[in-house]
């Protein structure tokens, strides 16, 4: 227990390289480090999946992504629409003001690999993307998202 401890102290803070712009191009800033944790993807859905975000009221954003549907080095496709209770694949939020965005609007498109996924606390999660996020709000603007993520699995924070 201890050598898990120290090696989750030594562990590098989670690389995010990912770049979120607005509709008039300018990025979209977040404070903060992204955490990665291992859970169901959600209070009502008990599939098993990853997770990562980060968030606070202002702005945000937020992947899910269904464990058994991680292939590494494979292409999840956007837009990609399932009913709420029968998750697949991943899905990729993003808030800030007056703009929600998500890869389950129709209007998205793009795709996301994943060259590292484990779900072992302190494991290593790594995937590039490069979508437009469909608004999920009447005559709403798209975002933009490009890069990568690289984090290590921690405890679900409180959110």
């Amino acid at each position: 227990m201890l050598t898990l401890a120290f090696l989750l102290a030594a562990a590098p803070a989670a690389e995010a390289g990912l770049v979120f712009k607005r509709p008039s191009g300018s990025k979209i800033q977040f404070a903060g480090t992204p955490r990665a944790w291992c859970g169901p993807w959600g209070d009502q859905v008990a599939r098993p999946s990853l997770h990562v975000a980060l968030r606070n009221a202002r702005r945000g954003w937020e992947l899910s992504a269904v464990r058994r549907d991680l292939v590494l080095g494979g292409r999840i496709e956007f837009p990609n629409e399932f009913v709420s209770t029968r998750p697949h694949g991943a899905q990729l939020f993003a808030f800030d003001g007056a703009i929600e965005a998500s890869s389950a609007e129709e209007e998205s498109s793009g795709s996301m690999v994943f060259s590292q996924v484990s779900c072992r606390l302190g494991g290593v999660i790594e995937f590039s993307v490069d979508a437009v996020l469909g608004s999920e709000l009447f005559n709403g603007r798209p975002v933009r998202v490009s890069g990568t993520y690289r984090g290590h699995v921690s405890n679900r924070p409180d959110l």
